[in-house]
């Protein structure tokens, strides 16, 4: 798994690229949870 600099635009970009591969691996079920 390749992940981007951290500090290469901002650690949010980060941390949001982590949460959506993250949630691809989740049970739809879970798919039902408020994203902002």
């Amino acid at each position: 798994v390749q992940l981007p600099a951290a500090g290469a635009r901002g650690r949010n970009r980060t941390l949001w690229l982590l949460d959506r591969a993250a949630a691809a691996k989740l049970p739809s079920s879970f798919l039902r949870l408020p994203v902002s």
